[in-house]
C-alpha cells in the first residue's frame, strides 16, 4: 500500500509541476498589471496546495511507524460492502445532478442532490434532511450569486 501512495504523491507533484509552469505562461493581461493579480495567479495558488498535500503523504509514506488501527480499518472495509455500495450511489446522484442542473437550474438541482445524498449517506431524519437540503444551496446562492455576482445556472423558474 505505501508504494502506491509514494507512487500517487510523485504523479501528483509532477502534475503540480507541469500546472505551476502552465499557469506561469499565461499572458498577463494590461487591466490585471495595477491589480498585481493575472489569470494565473490562482491556479498556482491551487497547484501550491496540492503540491503541499502530496509531500505530506509522500512524508507519511516513510514514517516508520504504521498505526494498527489503519491496519484494522483496511480489513473493516474489505468486508464492508455498504461502503462502496454508498461511493458508486454517490456518484450515481452526482451524475444525475450534473444532468439536473442546466435542465431545472442550480437552486433546485442542488437541493435535490442534497436531500438525497444527506438521507442516504448520513442517514439523517426527513426534517433535517429538508432543512440542510434548503440551506445549503441557499447559502451557496448567496455567496456566489448575491455577494460574489457569479452567474448560476437558472431552470424554467428563473432560480
Amino acid at each position: 500500500m505505501r508504494w502506491a501512495e509514494r507512487i500517487t504523491a510523485i504523479v501528483l507533484l509532477a502534475l503540480c509541476v507541469l500546472w505551476i509552469k502552465l499557469a506561469v505562461d499565461l499572458p498577463f493581461p494590461a487591466f490585471a498589471r495595477a491589480a498585481k493579480m493575472g489569470p494565473g495567479h490562482y491556479p498556482i495558488a491551487v497547484a501550491g496546495l496540492l503540491a503541499s498535500l502530496a509531500v505530506l503523504l509522500l512524508w507519511q509514506t516513510f514514517r516508520c511507524e504504521k498505526h494498527a488501527a489503519s491496519a484494522e480499518d483496511d480489513e473493516e472495509q474489505s468486508r464492508n460492502p455498504q461502503g462502496f455500495r454508498h461511493l458508486i450511489i454517490g456518484f450515481g446522484f452526482f451524475l444525475v445532478y450534473v444532468i439536473l442542473v442546466p435542465l431545472i437550474g442550480f437552486v433546485l438541482a442542488s437541493m435535490v442532490f442534497v436531500f438525497c445524498f444527506i438521507r442516504l449517506i448520513g442517514q439523517f431524519n426527513y426534517l433535517l434532511s429538508g432543512a440542510l437540503a434548503l440551506g445549503i444551496p441557499a447559502l451557496l446562492w448567496i455567496v456566489f450569486a448575491y455577494l460574489l455576482t457569479v452567474p448560476l445556472p437558472k431552470g424554467p423558474f428563473g432560480f
